[in-house]
């Protein structure tokens, strides 16, 4: 994968971080969704839909939806959210494949797994005091709890991954940092919307965001 299309990423996310400061929504419908669109640029003219992943690809597209819809009325929140589970369900099962088992492998993720469900049993639990104060919203948790499974899986699968062999040092340390700041941001944001606002709260969100489909696209192509 050519550096120039993360840093064309970057470039429209720096872009997008300053229109969310000077409170110019209707301008990241440009902004928002092109930094997806130059990963996935990036992404084919580096052959990715070639071999296994591919999944990325798809994942990719997905969120590409996602980001859309967010920038939509509140009522495409819903099919947002459930956009951005399916693009993290393809990273998921991208992340597993060709990946050999081995009991190191299978140890190293289920401490990283252990990890995950202490901090979503504490995470999860704010939330849904949250909800439990909106009487209109209470409905939420349980879609609120899928997609909160789904991206502790999507985590922990690319721990999983590192086990590969195949796995470069760099692209490691670039795909599961990645998949942790997409993890913090939709942390960020559910707290944001469901238990009380953050001071900047769609920035401090967005930024996490951005930063980790860069991260994670750039150290897939570099795992190959």
């Amino acid at each position: 994968m050519s550096w120039a299309w993360p840093e064309v990423a970057l470039g429209f996310a720096l872009v997008d971080w300053l229109f969310i400061i000077v409170d110019k929504q209707k301008w990241r419908a440009l902004t928002k969704p092109f930094v997806i669109l130059a990963l996935l640029a990036g992404f084919s003219l580096a052959d990715g839909w070639l071999g296994r992943t591919h999944w990325f690809g798809l994942g990719l597209l997905f969120c590409l939806l996602g980001d859309i819809l967010m920038l939509m009325p509140p009522r495409f929140f819903i099919p947002a959210v459930a956009a951005f589970l399916t693009g993290f369900g393809f990273y998921s099962f991208g992340f597993i494949q060709g990946t050999p088992v081995s009991r190191g492998s299978l140890t190293y993720t289920i401490t990283g797994a252990v990890l995950i469900a202490v901090i979503d049993y504490f995470g999860f639990g704010q939330l849904q005091r949250g909800l439990l104060k909106r009487p209109g919203q209470r409905w939420f948790r349980i879609p609120l709890f899928i997609y909160q499974m789904g991206i502790s899986l999507m985590v922990i699968s690319a721990l999983y991954s590192l086990q590969d062999p195949n796995v470069s040092p760099l692209a490691g340390w670039l795909f599961l940092p990645g998949a942790i700041l997409l993890f913090v941001s939709d942390g960020l944001l559910a707290y944001n919307r469901f238990v009380r606002p953050i001071p900047r709260g769609r920035l401090i969100a967005t930024i996490p965001y951005h930063l980790g489909q860069i991260a994670l696209i750039t150290g897939v192509m570099l795992r190959g």
